[in-house]
């Protein structure tokens, strides 16, 4: 794919993306909370579900990008999936400690700081349901390792798509397996070179998959986020400060809009309206928080390594 203009090594029309992607889950989760009396469908789709796959779909199309060494690589997505998460993680259940908000226990902590809550103990039953998501991605990045370490990367990539297809046709932990099929057709997206196809062919692709939903829904997930990503790669999207801005902070407002709204909504009780506004506000100053935070841990981490290490001098006799 090729860089829109005017941002070197940026995709503006992905950027784009991560925000639509941000704003179905967060307008899933509002929903849900306030109970209002709004459709939580995208025509035939979950609004939150469609979200979390466009999200999937991206990180399947980096996660093969580059060449750094498969151990290399799994370390720096750890790096950025884990310091903001745990740092939330941590917030949440000493909050919840103090509220006994949901029922927690050390089990549930132990397992959610690795990242294997949903795994564990279910989405429902995590302190912040959102971050089901990491052992969401944790998965995609494990099967993207796999992909990178082996030969005959196409050949791979085809069985994955192939298993992929079958557990979402058998209905195995179909919220799961639909978003590891969206993350895979991501991967196959970049593998198979689909944005070098002509115009009229991937005009065509993209008429095809828009029509997957009303044929199987579970299978409308990563098909509406595969179209998505072919016509944000062909299209010319405006550029600006707002959007830069979405895409940079998109997982910290992920990892933190769920218990803010909570806070606002269901805590404290103030107007719909105020609540929801307040909300937005406090989402976007504890993202940058958290991202700033994480920088500068980060950087207090790399400072650190560089010093020598210290000598110590034994006092004259």
């Amino acid at each position: 794919m090729t860089p829109d203009a005017g941002r070197r090594g940026r995709l503006v029309g992905f950027d784009w993306l991560r925000g639509i992607a941000l704003f179905l889950v967060v307008l899933r989760h509002v929903l849900e909370v306030t109970n209002l009396p709004v459709t939580r469908d995208v025509l035939v789709l979950d609004q939150g579900q469609l979200g979390v796959a466009l999200f999937c779909a991206m990180a399947g199309f980096f996660a093969l990008g580059g060449s750094q060494p498969v151990g290399r690589w799994a370390l720096d997505r750890a790096r950025r999936l884990f310091p903001a998460y745990w740092i939330v993680t941590a917030a949440l259940f000493a909050a919840n400690a103090v509220t006994s908000y949901k029922p927690a226990s050390l089990s549930l902590f132990v397992s959610q700081m690795l990242g294997l809550g949903y795994f564990t103990h279910g989405g429902e039953h995590l302190i912040n349901v959102p971050s089901w998501f990491l052992s969401l991605i944790l998965t995609c990045y494990a099967i993207a390792a796999v992909v990178r370490g082996l030969p005959r990367r196409r050949t791979v990539l085809a069985a994955l798509l192939v298993v992929s297809v079958a557990l979402v046709v058998l209905r195995v932990q179909t919220d799961f397996t639909r978003q590891i099929l969206a993350f895979v057709g991501g991967m196959s997206l970049r593998t198979f070179a689909v944005p070098a196809l002509s115009g009229r062919l991937r005009a065509g692709l993209v008429v095809l998959l828009a029509g997957v939903p009303w044929l199987e829904p579970d299978f409308g997930y990563a098909a509406w986020a595969l179209a998505a990503m072919i016509i944000a790669e062909a299209a010319a999207w405006p550029d600006g400060a707002i959007v830069r801005f979405i895409a940079d902070y998109s997982y910290e407002m992920f990892l933190v809009h769920g218990p803010i709204v909570v806070l606002f909504v269901r805590m404290i009780h103030l107007p719909l309206p105020w609540a929801l506004g307040l909300a937005l506000i406090a989402t976007v100053v504890t993202a940058i928080a958290l991202h700033r935070g994480v920088l500068w841990m980060e950087s207090l981490a790399a400072r650190g390594q560089r010093s020598p290490s210290p000598v110590l001098i034994a006092p004259p006799r």
